[in-house]
């Protein structure tokens, strides 16, 4: 039976309650309706397991509290960023700082408390401290031979595995965080990632490691990465394209031009979408296939300072992908400190500022509450097909308790979108919850409920905003999907 929602029946229709999130109609009217067919028995492959945010270095490192939080919003892991020079003594090659691995000891130890998976990422090492020190990669007239830095990396990871190799809480050694070999030198990293990769090995065959590649974890540079041959061994990408849009209004940053720029949209001559991303992944996605290994995204993000909502659907769009890919990732950042006020409304990246003056922890409840949306649900993610429409885009998990989750975007910031919303694979009546994040809205809001008994419902999409449709079996019915083996629904 066809449930229709129209505005005359708003009082007890989801429909007509999304629209009183959207300016009024006959303002810029509702676009013709799009067709959305969701088959709740086909799938593509179970949600990644590794969904988590990126705690970069900061002084006065971080509390238990911090890995409770993340744990709290549903993170599985978390990206722990860590200078290598505070597990060795800078002009003492071999002679390691206990302070240094006491701290992360401890940061493993509340992971393993409170279950969630460490990625312990060197996000720095002697001979590359930031980007401008290239002393691990070349060789200038004055500075020691490269080699003697390239030992001392390979040295210190041997023995942070031989610490860390019965550690529960560690789920992954990244080995580098972004390489940067200048003149695209693919050799010294490949050969690198390789040697470090089996000084590991020599005490820990069981902790994955994570190989980036090079022009700081460019996709576009896994055209010259090669494999270490460790089949253990998982390789990583950073997305901050468009990086017009990713860091706009950035006060220090010299490529902020004063724009305002929205996604999906013309940013710096080229039509950014979600087709766009999907070719940025391409080189990456394609030695993933070749030589059959797995792929992590451990850094992708946006400034505060985009124009609400363009930002969710931006970060809707990416993971949507990786989760279609089968990537896991960790979103940046977690939290940074600050003493300038000018921080406590405007976050760059970061889930949370911490004020230092006010000794208070600043929220930005938009991007929190949405990410919670990917980072709590597990279960397996339906094979939809994308509307032609492209300022659509809907994404599907069948979740391990039953329920079907659905979030259905309409990124067009003029018109509301009509949509025929078509459910097969259904044995039993459902019931489905709706709640909208729309532009000056910190979380989902509940918008009404529509029971479908085996067809489909018309909805109405705000203009700029995300819907999230929650289909759920009817009291005592024991599953409304039709269930085949699992190998015969993965694609």
């Amino acid at each position: 039976m066809k449930q229709k929602f129209t505005s005359a029946r708003f009082l007890n229709t989801l429909a007509a309650g999304v629209l009183l999130l959207a300016a009024p109609w006959a303002a810029y009217g509702t676009s013709a309706g799009i067709s959305l067919r969701v088959d709740v028995g086909k799938t593509l492959r179970a949600v990644p397991v590794w969904r988590g945010v990126h705690m970069a270095p900061i002084k006065g490192g971080y509390e238990e509290e911090d890995v409770i939080r993340l744990k709290q919003m549903g993170a599985t892991c978390v990206r722990i960023g860590f200078n290598g020079m505070i597990l060795e003594k800078k002009d003492k090659p071999g002679e390691y700082n206990e302070a240094g691995f006491e701290y992360l000891d401890r940061l493993i130890a509340w992971c393993e408390k409170h279950g969630l998976g460490a990625i312990l990422d060197m996000h720095n090492v002697v001979g590359r401290r930031k980007w401008e020190d290239t002393r691990i990669w070349i060789q200038y007239h004055g500075w020691p031979d490269p080699k003697v830095f390239q030992d001392r990396f390979v040295n210190l990871w041997r023995e942070i595995a031989r610490r860390f190799v019965h550690r529960k809480g560690v789920v992954a050694y990244e080995l580098l965080n972004e390489p940067n070999p200048p003149y695209d030198d693919f050799e010294v990293w490949n050969e690198l990632a390789k040697r470090a990769t089996a000084a590991i090995r020599e005490v820990d065959r069981i902790h994955p490691v994570i190989v980036d590649s090079i022009g700081y974890a460019n996709p576009k540079k896994f055209r010259g990465l090669k494999p270490t041959g460790d089949p253990n061994t998982i390789y990583s990408l950073h997305n901050y394209e468009p990086s017009a849009y990713h860091e706009q209004k950035r006060p220090w940053d010299f490529d902020v031009d004063g724009e305002t720029y929205y996604y999906p949209g013309w940013i710096k001559g080229r039509y950014w979408n979600r087709a766009q991303l999907r070719a940025v992944f391409e080189p990456a996605v394609e030695f993933g296939k070749k030589h059959g290994v797995k792929l992590f995204c451990g850094e992708f993000g946006c400034v505060s300072d985009c124009p609400p909502m363009t930002d969710m659907i931006y970060l809707m769009d990416q993971i949507t992908l990786f989760h279609e890919l089968g990537i896991g990732w960790t979103m940046f950042n977690y939290m940074r400190r600050e003493s300038k006020p000018y921080w406590k409304s405007h976050f760059d990246c970061n889930l949370f500022v911490y004020f230092n003056p006010e000794k208070r922890l600043y929220r930005f409840d938009r991007k929190i509450n949405f990410l919670r949306f990917f980072l709590e649900k597990e279960g397996e993610v339906l094979a939809v097909e994308q509307p032609d429409d492209e300022d659509v885009t809907l994404y599907g998990i069948r979740e391990r308790g039953g329920e079907v989750s659905l979030l259905i975007a309409n990124k067009d910031r003029q018109r509301d979108k009509k949509v025929q919303l078509e459910i097969i694979g259904l044995d039993s009546e459902v019931r489905g919850l709706v709640s909208v994040m729309g532009t000056g809205m910190d979380d989902f809001e509940r918008r009404g409920e529509f029971r479908l008994e085996g067809k489909d419902a018309e909805l109405i999409l705000p203009k700029l905003s995300i819907t999230k449709v929650n289909l759920i079996p009817e009291q005592g019915a024991r599953s409304p999907w039709r269930r085949k083996q699992l190998r015969e629904n993965m694609l």
